[in-house]
């Protein structure tokens, strides 16, 4: 699912902001998504109203990841 898609048919807005090192995604309304990098790792930490914004954010950028990942074999691991 892309960010701007719902499963539940709601509408969703995500707003991107970012540095080379940090970035935040906000996904109006289910929450947000922090980013930080360093030279091996990409961390993202999802703060969500609710379990349904936290299960659509991580679907959303779980399917992202793969997606633009799938050249480098990039893995993606949740931890709660």
């Amino acid at each position: 699912m892309h960010p701007g898609a719902s499963p539940a048919g709601r509408e969703v807005q995500v707003h991107a902001e970012w540095t080379d090192t940090r970035g935040r995604l906000t996904f109006t309304p289910w929450g947000e998504c922090t980013l930080t990098a360093d030279a091996a790792t990409l961390r993202l930490r999802i703060d969500a109203r609710d379990d349904t914004g936290l299960r659509n954010i991580r679907d959303a950028l779980t399917a992202d990841v793969h997606r633009v990942g799938r050249r480098d074999n990039l893995t993606l691991t949740w931890r709660l």
